[in-house]
């Protein structure tokens, strides 16, 4: 048995597009950002391989749930590996 997971996304839009707004602090909000408008989501990203992304995000300042994520491969526009 493996602790691995492997995720695929595919989005039906321009592979730049999807690239950028992926790896840019709006894309990333915008990913984790709820309808509700006191939902709280902050993101910080240093996007080169081996930089990480910390994402905080959660209903309140009080209650946050932070997903940490190190980018391991990118390819412009095609490919993003985060562990």
């Amino acid at each position: 048995m493996s602790d691995d997971v492997s995720y695929q996304r595919v989005i039906a839009a321009n592979p730049e597009v999807v690239f950028d707004s992926f790896t840019s602090h709006e894309g990333q909000v915008a990913l984790y950002g709820q309808d509700d408008p006191e939902w709280v989501v902050r993101s910080e990203s240093d996007v080169r391989v081996g930089g990480a992304w910390t994402i905080d995000f959660g209903p309140s300042p009080e209650q946050l749930y932070r997903h940490r994520h190190v980018f391991t491969e990118l390819d412009r526009p095609r490919l993003v590996v985060l562990s």
